[in-house]
């Protein structure tokens, strides 16, 4: 052991979860979207799915809570390189809210499996206004309505207020 120095070990087969790279959010979304996930060597050789199957496995929360695995049993991954793998398409965002992705890896001989797991990673799915003139009155809901932040301060939040009775202003 060196001191000062962060030490650890390389292993030449290994692999993790890395991002999400389909859905994107925004509007529009629907009840049959690309889930695809990037899968990242971290290893020093090169991964052949061939004869290294990568099993994928995601769980979604959200307004629709939905679990998908797929294995990639083609294709090459080189080392530092991240392989986009389409895990189905038959993702459900047909409700609008706030969904969260968790997924991970497993791989036979996998030398790291300490990095399998992304972080949660979180899209929000606006609704899609069907008709026009648009009318939301936020008495039982937020209206999917969403705050966005800016040098931490929300500009807008759905609840209750904090008094009851009539306010006016005067200039």
């Amino acid at each position: 052991p060196d001191i000062g120095c962060d030490e650890y070990t390389l292993h030449a087969i290994d692999a993790g979860a890395y991002s999400v790279s389909a859905p994107k959010e925004g509007c529009g979304l629907g009840s049959s979207e690309n889930l695809t996930i990037g899968i990242r060597n971290y290893g020093t050789s090169t991964i052949n799915a061939a004869t290294n199957p990568i099993t994928v496995s995601v769980d979604v929360t959200g307004p629709i809570n939905q679990n998908f695995m797929a294995t990639m049993t083609s294709g090459s991954i080189a080392p530092g390189a991240t392989y986009y793998f389409t895990v189905t398409t038959a993702l459900n965002l047909g409700v609008s809210g706030t969904y969260t992705f968790n997924a991970t890896i497993t791989m036979p001989g996998d030398g790291n499996p300490a990095n399998n797991d992304m972080s949660p990673f979180s899209i929000f799915v606006d609704k899609t206004v069907a008709s026009w003139p648009y009318m939301e009155d936020f008495e039982a809901n937020d209206g999917s309505w969403r705050g966005v932040s800016v040098g931490g301060l929300n500009d807008w939040e759905w609840g209750q207020p904090n008094n009851t009775g009539t306010y006016s202003i005067t200039t």
